[in-house]
């Protein structure tokens, strides 16, 4: 017979959500910056639905897997040889080295940074900051070298 767990995990992915939401909401309300919009009611209403709906979809696809007979399971982290993890090493320094170029050249389109020109009294402020599309991709690119590391350093 199968045990059963019935103990709450910090790492469940609607927890995971929602603690990062409401760390992100609670320094907004506590560290008031020149950069923070007023606060909205349609955006809280927005904000309330989103944590909401984190566990109904956690425990929707919990349950449908409870009926197909299957459960949820830990991933395990397989190892990685030593070429893999140089190959893997490798492409990430080289993409780290895309990413630090194209931010050198966002950077210099907009004609400075965000937190200098705030610190400093310009009058531009982070909307002002990017290249469109491009900006995305770069954010995605570091996003994506975070995992990667993260993903080393466990598995290293």
């Amino acid at each position: 017979m199968q045990k059963r767990s019935t103990q709450f995990s910090l790492v469940r992915p609607d927890f995971v959500f929602i603690s990062v939401w409401l760390v992100v909401l609670g320094l907004y309300f506590l560290v008031d910056t020149p950069l923070n919009p007023p606060f909205d009611p349609r955006v809280a209403w927005m904000l309330a639905c989103n944590l909401l709906s984190a566990p109904l979809i956690y425990y929707g696809v919990r349950h449908a897997l409870k009926t197909r007979g299957e459960e949820l399971s830990y991933i395990e982290l397989g190892r990685l040889g030593a070429l893999d993890t140089r190959f893997i090493y490798d492409f990430s320094v080289l993409l780290f080295v895309i990413w630090c170029v194209i931010y050198l050249a966002i950077v210099v389109y907009s004609g400075g940074f965000p937190l200098v020109w705030a610190l400093t009294g310009v009058k531009k402020t982070y909307v002002d900051f990017g290249i469109p599309t491009i900006g995305g991709l770069n954010n995605m690119m570091r996003n994506f070298l975070g995992v990667v590391w993260t993903y080393l350093f466990i598995v290293t």
